[in-house]
């Protein structure tokens, strides 16, 4: 998986929080965009957004960890294998490769 590859590089690189933050930010308007979209019934826009949330708050929890120092963050292949192992549950990989590499291209 591409996005797999791009996430753990941009983990372990000296971008590491401004990709986290830029992650939670494509997170935020791909979950914008389907509460907004009348085309998808509210049931799976509902599953949708629980889902986005559940990946922003594992990301977000991290970046606190990164942060402030805190014993909650997880180490990188862990983070990953969270939040792929979410991803994949939800059958959203594509939609996760696609957010992970405008996140990583944000960095410029």
């Amino acid at each position: 998986m591409s996005g797999e590859s791009e996430f753990t590089q941009a983990l372990a690189s000296n971008r590491r929080i401004p990709f986290l933050v830029s992650l939670v930010h494509e997170l935020t308007m791909a979950e914008r965009g389907s509460y907004r979209d009348r085309t998808e019934e509210a049931e799976s826009a509902l599953r949708t957004v629980g889902f986005l949330n559940e990946l922003r708050m594992v990301i977000l929890n991290q970046l606190r960890a990164d942060t402030f120092g805190a014993d909650t963050g997880y180490p990188d292949a862990a983070l990953a294998e969270v939040l792929l192992e979410r991803v994949e549950r939800a059958g959203m990989t594509e939609f996760w490769d696609r957010t992970t590499a405008r996140a990583v291209n944000s960095l410029g």
